[in-house]
């Protein structure tokens, strides 16, 4: 009777630690398809507020102010890039928290990962510093 009790502990602890190998494998999975659609997200929100800065600066210089040089645009290309790419990674963080906390997918990433989406109060406030 000892015997079977025995070999019935190394049965359940066997399905433990399978159990929790699982768990293991689909956080890394649930991890690696997350990071891919929020690198396609965060590029394509990127380059649409990169192009759209661009035709409101153009609109704006050429309709607007009905200018005849490029040198204007020129000026403003840069400043359209810059305010794109801060637009779009600002964004990103916005929709990327939404999207954790409406689909619940804090247990299903690794570790860190939706902590990096998170706000800087909810941050402190889950790591218990002021």
């Amino acid at each position: 009777m000892p015997e079977n009790n025995f070999v019935n502990n190394e049965i359940e602890e066997e399905k433990k630690r399978h159990a929790e190998l699982r768990k293991k494998s689909e956080q890394k999975r649930n991890t690696v398809i997350f990071m891919l659609c929020v690198s396609i997200v965060e590029v394509a929100l990127m380059l649409a507020f990169m192009v759209a800065f661009y035709i409101l600066a153009a609109v704006v210089i050429y309709r607007v102010f009905n200018a005849q040089s490029a040198v204007p645009m020129q000026i403003m290309s840069p400043l359209a890039f810059i305010g794109g790419v801060v637009v779009g990674f600002i964004l990103h963080k916005k929709i990327m928290c939404f999207f954790i906390n409406i689909l619940h997918l804090q247990n299903k990433l690794q570790d860190g990962i939706a902590d990096h989406y998170l706000s800087r109060k909810a941050w402190m406030k889950k790591h218990g510093r002021r």
